[in-house]
């Protein structure tokens, strides 16, 4: 860890410390069952400390939190956390209720969101999370609680006020303990490779397979869950190029012909795999793949700088490795991401083709999207498909490339025998 985030650290702990110590006071000296603390932050603080100079900021800052302060009579005490970051103390509601009601809407509509200094105006986007005051528990655990809910107020997005969950949290400290074992599945491999197959169902013939990861490891319950659980920690990148070094170790074993093998990636990870000597890109050559027989997907769920993305891809493409963006249709690629990412192949998130046969709108959806594919040399797959119902009407509005439960579940020796004639029977 660098010294400055060794000091950012110890500069957060201590305020977070000064805050509950004055909250505690403050409680002390006029205990109120319904009390309520919010956490609350300055959306984009990172890229407003780019753009304007230190002196102008620190002065938008403190007077913000001046005006956190003068915004209602409810607002106890104010601390500030980080540079964009603040904890509130409220009290004096009659009941919970009136707390609640106060968290999600008048507090908000009363605190000032828009800076002034000399001409300089600056709009500020918020985000806040409260919690109800519970007397038996401790005033870290409280501050820790609204400092959750922040977050999750903050990943919505769509809701800038979001309330505390229990179980949202019972889940996150459960993937935080988790986490441990998270060098144990590194270290020993605890992972191994499966393969779907994708079927081109107009030629009859298996396309390519995607790979899969699975876990030997029983403290997770799923490779969902442990790719979750290393997501924002240092083995997210570790286990993703294990994952990948699996897929490609075992498929050249088990392959007897060409066939595209996709594999998953994290946008997150792309700046180890453009490199030269990256040992992914190695691995290719080494096992005797061809470039063009390697498809990376990418998740539309996942956050991706669209500029970014594009201009690390670069490299990979002009080796010829093949990008596709999956589960589409369902995530935060808008169409002008899509024209400007340029992926060579897009995959249908499965929850547009679920019940497809059925659902005129996912249908004209569907049409939309092979009509831009086919117009812009994009080949479309649709994933997910688990019924004949959806596969037949795939195939009548034009889709040929398909995968699913269907066809055949992951396995660890791809299936090359696909039983089509249920699907060419009238």
């Amino acid at each position: 860890m660098a010294v400055n985030e060794v000091l950012d650290s110890y500069t957060m702990g201590k305020r977070i410390f000064d805050a509950c110590s004055k909250i505690k006071e403050s409680l002390a000296r006029d205990r109120r069952p319904a009390a309520v603390l919010i956490a609350m932050s300055i959306g984009h603080f990172e890229k407003l400390k780019q753009e304007m100079s230190w002196a102008d900021l620190e002065h938008i800052v403190e007077e913000f939190s001046h005006s956190l302060v003068s915004c209602d009579e409810h607002i106890k005490n104010v601390f500030q956390i980080t540079d964009g970051e603040f904890v509130l103390l409220a009290d004096s509601f009659e009941n919970s209720d009136e707390a609640s009601a106060f968290a999600e809407c008048k507090f908000l509509e009363k605190v000032t969101s828009t800076c002034q200094k000399g001409d300089l105006i600056v709009k500020l986007k918020l985000y806040a999370g409260y919690v109800l005051f519970d007397e038996t528990l401790d005033i870290y655990e409280m501050v820790d609680r609204a400092r959750f809910a922040l977050k999750k107020a903050v990943k919505c997005r769509a809701n800038i006020v979001h309330p505390f969950e229990w179980e949202e949290y019972v889940k996150n400290v459960k993937l935080v303990e988790k986490r441990v074992f998270l060098k144990e599945v590194h270290i020993e491999n605890q992972l191994y490779s499966v393969f779907q197959p994708i079927v081109n169902v107009r030629s009859g013939s298996v396309y390519g397979y995607e790979a899969l990861s699975r876990t030997t490891n029983t403290v997770f319950s799923s490779i969902w869950e442990l790719i979750e659980c290393a997501k924002n920690t240092k083995y997210l990148r570790a286990i993703n190029e294990l994952m990948a070094s699996n897929h490609l170790w075992t498929f050249a074993q088990l392959r007897t012909e060409a066939k595209k093998l996709f594999i998953n990636m994290e946008a997150k990870t792309l700046d180890e795999l453009k490199n030269e000597d990256s040992r992914i890109r190695s691995l290719i050559y080494d096992l005797g793949f061809s470039p063009s027989e390697i498809v990376l997907e990418f998740t539309e769920r996942d956050e991706i700088d669209v500029e970014n993305f594009t201009e690390q891809i670069a490299s990979l493409r002009a080796e010829g490795i093949l990008v596709a963006i999956d589960n589409y249709g369902t995530g935060g690629c808008s169409g002008l991401e899509l024209i400007k990412i340029k992926p060579d192949i897009v995959k249908l998130d499965k929850e547009m083709i679920s019940g497809i046969e059925a659902n005129p709108y996912k249908r004209a959806f569907v049409q939309s999207i092979l009509k831009f594919c086919e117009a812009a040399g994009v080949m479309l797959i649709a994933e997910g498909v688990e019924t004949l119902e959806e596969a037949k009407t795939l195939l009548q509005i034009g889709v040929e490339r398909m995968q699913g439960y269907f066809f055949a579940r992951p396995q660890p020796t791809p299936v090359s025998d696909i039983n089509l004639t249920p699907l060419k029977e009238e």
